[in-house]
Formats: structure tokens, sequence, C-alpha cells
């Protein structure tokens, strides 16, 4: 009987360390740490709140990060960074303030977008801009042109 039990001890054991190293710790998909820079125009972009979201081509898993006011980012994910793979890349201003019931009923609207941003990179279809995440360190710098 304890031979029975200690050959099934060790099968588990091998078991679980096998798992571990095919799969990691995690049991996620292997992450790559995305930062980098935004500018328009050559200048650092840092416009208050705006964003910068990455979207992978096949699946259409997202990330998003703040962009700083020297145009630097940083994406951070309770994983450590995001899964390796091809990304679509857009950038979006703030969100809209929101608007009180009471302010909508007297007629009283969201102000008026006032963003630099390009409509272009505004969009993952029309922005043009890709990033290729692989393990380890990624940077990043996207470069967008006035219109």
């Amino acid at each position: 009987m304890i031979t029975q039990m200690n050959r099934l001890a060790r099968l588990y054991a091998f078991l679980a360390c096998f798992s571990l190293a095919n799969f990691g710790c995690s049991g996620g998909p292997a992450v790559g740490d995305v930062a980098g820079k935004v500018t328009l125009g050559g200048s650092p972009f840092g416009e208050g709140q705006a964003r910068i979201l990455f979207r992978e081509s096949s699946t259409g898993g997202a990330a998003v990060a703040e962009l700083k006011p020297d145009g630097t980012f940083q994406v951070v994910t309770p994983e450590g960074g995001i899964p390796l793979g091809k990304y679509d890349v857009a950038i979006q201003p703030p969100p809209p303030a929101p608007i009180e019931p009471s302010d909508a009923a007297k007629g009283i609207t969201a102000p008026a977008d006032t963003s630099k941003i390009p409509p272009i990179y505004r969009d993952f279809k029309t922005s043009g801009l890709k990033a290729t995440v692989a393990a380890g360190k990624n940077n990043f710098d996207f470069e967008m042109k006035p219109q």
C-alpha cells in the first residue's frame, strides 16, 4: 500500500512539475512589456487624458495606456504586459465629460471636440500605426503628422 501511494505521489509531483514547465506559473500567454512615445509633427504629444490603444490583429484582444504630458506611455496590465503578437494602434482623445441629466434637460450639451489628434489616427482602420510585440521590453515611437 505504501509503495503504491509513493508511486502516486511521485506521479502527481512529476505531472505538477511538467505542467508548470510547459504552461508557466501564470498559465496565461507569454507577454511583452510595452512603452514608448507619441509625437505630433515632431513634438511630444500628451494632450490631457488622451489614450493609445493596441488591438491584436487576429484575436481582437486589446490594451490601453494614457499618454503622459511628455507624450510617453506605458501599458500596464495585471499580467505585466500584453500578449505577444501583431497589433493595430489608434490614438484617441480624452473621453468627453459626462453631462448631468438635469443639464441635458436644460439643453446643455458636451463641449465640442477640440482635440489636436488628427481624425485619421483615431481609428484602427485608418491610422496606419502598427506594433509587433515580442517577449521582453518593447519600445514603440509613433509619429502623427498634422492634417
